[in-house]
């Protein structure tokens, strides 16, 4: 069949290709690449229009003006709507739903262009929306909707019957799902409420590639898995907050009416590429064997572990009689260590792995199997598959994991001792495989509290020589004789509690490839290099993130932003200060109190797509800490149009999108010393870019 091609009027350019180039440019280029002509509109206000973010009540009232006097054609291309939490939705005018029928995804999320980690928000849609039972409403207009996110509080009763059948991904619960069932089946057991969804005329889960559903504190048996894929049988991706789960074999509720399901149950699945579990803390043995098994090709895994010693007494405690001691818990948790290791290094084709575990010293130790995964990492581990414990094969598993995240969130007030084995996976392992993203979340909440110290103070006054430390700060990293390291490795995040030493000149260096840097609770110092281990090449750094952090050269910070970093286009910076110690005799200073408290920081060269400037304060130099100045001033020159943008400190509301500019000028007007100056209280900082697409400032 003879297809035509549509080309632009004055090219032969092929519109299809066109499109493509176009899907990859920034909002701002594209409003440049519809006055080509008539069809480079159409195409750049498509690719405008489909996905919406909206991050403030402002924005979402313009954009439904905008909508309200927009023909139909342009309300029939918005398909995908993100809105911010702070955005108050009420529907009870209908007015988004008639204005935009076509919606085929509708998330509200919490995240920003900061954020690390993307852990469940378990939000109530009905508390977003501003009103109950609008379910009815919202899902009968939206018949093209296939993503539905947010926790709701409506019954599902109210608003399952009107999910349509094209339905890709939801956010629900157990007791959603067993309410669409009027028998009485589910008064004996629970899971037995699934066999009457199934009899539904249209089953409007048959499509789901997404399903994300939470148990409460109920103890779910591995059975109920089996009953979810008859239900979902193309599922992809699954999420479970289960804080209880046992296996079929040490189940008191287990009868022979469900014989069958336990031969269901080892029919393995497939399709399934991604298992994420949230919140466990029962968690018997023999279900990581059968999720092996059950799941034999996943590529994502994600295990959180969360260790509440008064909820799992109850549950490890024979009779409520029995006294309850910690070595009883441990003495449980390390049954299930050489299982749980067998879950993680059984997956051959695992190339995200995600571990998250909160909970004391004691608790973690006992579970967390650090010693056989350093040898697993390392590629020494022998696998022991004889049930009379003779090694009967000595067959190595190869490790191919591509991101690795760990958060350890600890309870206790020691810190010093390496729990997860950081030293050995950062030391001996990174180095040695593909790894492309690299998360370490080490963190201690109890140690601020019982310091009733800000985490800045704690942070300027404690450094952990820890692991980390050598890692970041000896030499740039200790592993940077390793050519494989600084080839894949473009993403760290690490967030580490009291603090540690980060050498940014030495990290980058080691590192040319790293292209996101997101560093909390740090000390960026400028460690010295001999001039044969220094490069002068730029760097392809893309992504600046820093967090409770002090600068302690400011100078050097900026030297290395404004002249080797030419990709950069996001910068954030929340809770930072900025020292101008530089090493020297801190009563060394050159510079006067008023130019010390006005900086400009030049990046005219480049275009920025997110600025986030929350916090941010200078250490004078030649000043003691307690005269830091607050950043409560900035001011914007934006090169590409000339144009010139206030803030301050007194118009913002902390929020992302809340920032209202003071003044805005196509020129430059004499400087508003009068409304815009607060006296000697504060500083002032100015930026030049080429342009900033997202901009917060509080």
């Amino acid at each position: 069949m003879m297809h035509t091609t549509f080309t632009t009027p004055n090219t032969s350019l092929p519109l299809e290709l066109v499109e493509l180039v176009l899907s990859y440019l920034p909002p701002r280029h594209l409003i440049h690449s519809a006055l080509v002509c008539h069809s480079w509109a159409l195409l750049a206000r498509r690719q405008l229009n489909q996905d919406v973010y909206i991050h403030s009540n402002r924005q979402y009232t313009r954009w439904l003006e905008t909508l309200e006097t927009a023909c139909i054609q342009y309300r029939r291309i918005v398909r995908k709507v993100v809105v911010h939490p702070q955005v108050h939705l009420d529907l009870s005018d209908l007015q988004l739903l008639r204005l935009c029928p076509w919606i085929e995804s509708f998330d509200i999320s919490t995240k920003s262009p900061k954020d690390r980690y993307n852990s469940p928000q378990k939000l109530d849609i009905n508390d977003i929306i501003g009103r109950r039972n609008r379910y009815p409403q919202l899902l009968y207009n939206w018949r093209y909707l296939k993503r539905l996110h947010g926790y709701h509080s409506d019954p599902s009763t109210v608003w399952a019957p009107l999910l349509h059948s094209q339905l890709t991904s939801l956010v629900c619960s157990y007791d959603d799902i067993c309410m669409l069932s009027t028998t009485s089946e589910k008064s004996v057991l629970p899971y037995l409420s699934f066999s009457a969804v199934l009899s539904q005329p249209s089953c409007v889960f048959s499509g789901l590639l997404e399903l994300d559903m939470t148990f409460g504190f109920m103890d779910v048996p591995v059975t109920t898995l089996e009953m979810i894929h008859t239900i979902c049988p193309v599922l992809e991706t699954l999420k479970l907050h289960v804080q209880s789960m046992h296996g079929t074999t040490n189940s008191s509720q287990l009868t022979a009416i469900h014989a069958d399901d336990c031969l269901l149950a080892a029919s393995p699945v497939n399709n399934l590429k991604s298992l994420k579990l949230y919140d466990m803390v029962h968690f018997d043995p023999g279900c990581y064997s059968y999720l092996l098994h059950k799941y034999p090709l996943l590529n994502t895994l994600h295990l959180g572990f969360a260790f509440d010693e008064f909820y799992t007494s109850e549950l490890v405690r024979p009779t409520a009689d029995d006294e309850y001691d910690d070595s009883d818990l441990c003495a449980y948790l390390q049954k299930s260590r050489s299982d749980l290791f067998e879950l993680i290094s059984g997956y051959g084709c695992l190339t995200r792995l995600e571990i998250h575990l909160q909970g004391a010293n004691e608790y973690v130790s006992s579970l967390w199997p650090s010693e056989k995964m350093k040898e697993w990492m390392q590629g020494n581990n022998k696998r022991n598959d004889s049930g009379n414990g003779d090694l009967m094969e000595t067959a190595k598993r190869t490790c191919r994991l591509q991101h690795l995240e760990m958060t350890y969130q600890r309870q206790s007030a020691e810190h010093s001792t390496d729990i997860l084995g950081l030293d050995g996976i950062i030391n001996s392992w990174v180095g040695q495989h593909q790894l492309h993203t690299l998360l370490l979340d080490v963190y201690n909440n109890s140690v601020a509290d019982a310091l009733g110290q800000t985490q800045q103070q704690h942070n300027s006054q404690h450094s952990l020589q820890s692991t980390l430390n050598q890692f970041l700060y000896s030499d740039g990293l200790n592993v940077c004789s390793r050519a494989a390291l600084s080839r894949n490795l473009a993403t760290i995040c690490i967030k580490c509690f009291p603090g540690f030493d980060v050498s940014l000149t030495c990290l980058l260096d080691d590192l040319p490839g790293l292209k996101t840097l997101d560093l909390t609770f740090a000390n960026l110092i400028n460690r010295k290099r001999d001039r044969s281990q220094l490069s002068c090449s730029s760097y392809g750094l893309q992504q600046l993130v820093l967090e409770s952090t002090n600068v302690k050269d400011t100078d050097n910070l900026m030297d290395i932003i404004q002249n080797r970093c030419q990709q950069l286009t996001t910068l954030c910076f929340e809770n930072v200060m900025l020292d101008d110690n530089n090493g020297d005799c801190a009563g060394n200073t050159t510079m006067t109190l008023e130019e010390s408290k006005m900086r400009v920081w030049d990046l005219s060269d480049r275009g920025l797509k997110h600025v986030w400037f929350k916090y941010l304060s200078f250490g004078l130099q030649g000043l003691n800490k307690e005269n830091n100045v607050m950043v409560n001033r900035l001011k914007v020159h934006e090169t590409t149009a000339n144009r010139f943008t206030w803030y301050n400190t007194s118009m913002s509301q902390g929020t992302h999108g809340s920032s209202k500019p003071f003044c805005l000028s196509d020129h430059d007007p004499s400087y508003p010393e009068d409304q815009f100056c607060f006296g000697n209280t504060g500083a002032s900082l100015e930026l030049k870019c080429y342009f900033v697409e997202d901009l917060l400032f509080c």
